[in-house]
């Protein structure tokens, strides 16, 4: 089957491992030439701390000396700390705010003249952009701040004719997992979601499909941000309404 990615170029920063990897093979299947950037690993080509200052103009430095051009830039990277609510440090809060808006807004705003016509920026949120959560103050509020990062890089990229979208993920599981028999309570299309239902989404709004689509946010949650979390409550406590 064509696929219009095949050949282009292709960028995904923290595309090792859960959604990230997911989108990166799924470009590659496309025929893309896929580069991932983030942290140290055996799978990236770019190995980049996303959290320095410089991050973006060190990976311009790179690209514009090797592939020239590039076609779609999709920002998947967050911060590796994993606390809870209220107990983030302020150096999580730094590193998290860093590498979700500051280093997306500055590799975006570098990477653009390498873009033509056409291509498509595409930032991996969350369902968190839109509700909170027990997870990090730091992660929540990057992932808000994502959703008007993506209006602000749509803007930007007008005048090239770059659009710029956002997906946020609901629920999305590889393997096993914890709660994985709670996932139906809060979705109703689906059980959970899997790193290649954000890819299909991620190519679509890269593709010349959604060329009339820009500065928004899609949903791939199953559903998740349309439920009634009151019933979930309820539920758990073997309650009805």
């Amino acid at each position: 089957m064509h696929s219009e990615f095949k050949d282009k170029v292709v960028v995904v920063t923290g595309g090792t491992r859960g959604v990230g990897k997911g989108i990166v093979e799924h470009f590659r299947e496309l025929g893309s030439r896929v580069l991932v950037c983030g942290w140290a690993s055996d799978d990236t080509d770019l190995r980049i701390d996303l959290s320095q200052p410089a991050a973006a103009a060190r990976l311009y430095g790179v690209l514009v000396s090797d592939v020239k051009r590039l076609d779609v830039l999709i920002n998947n990277a967050r911060g590796t700390a994993r606390q809870k609510l209220g107990q983030e440090s302020e150096i999580d809060w730094d590193s998290e705010m860093s590498i979700g808006v500051r280093t997306p807004y500055f590799l975006a705003k570098y990477l653009m003249p390498l873009m033509p016509a056409g291509s498509s920026i595409v930032n991996i949120g969350s369902v968190t952009s839109y509700t909170v959560s027990g997870e990090s103050a730091a992660y929540q509020v990057s992932k808000g701040a994502q959703l008007q990062l993506t209006r602000v890089l749509a803007q930007l990229g007008a005048s090239r004719g770059i659009r710029c979208n956002a997906v946020l993920p609901g629920a999305i599981v590889k393997g096993g997992h914890k709660y994985l028999d709670e996932l139906p309570k809060v979705h109703f299309a689906a059980q959970h979601g899997t790193p290649e239902d954000v890819a299909y989404a991620v190519e679509f709004l890269a593709s010349s499909r959604a060329k009339f689509i820009n500065g928004v946010a899609l949903p791939v949650d199953g559903g998740l941000l349309i439920h009634d979390a009151w019933q979930v409550h309820l539920a758990a406590k073997g309650l009805t309404l």
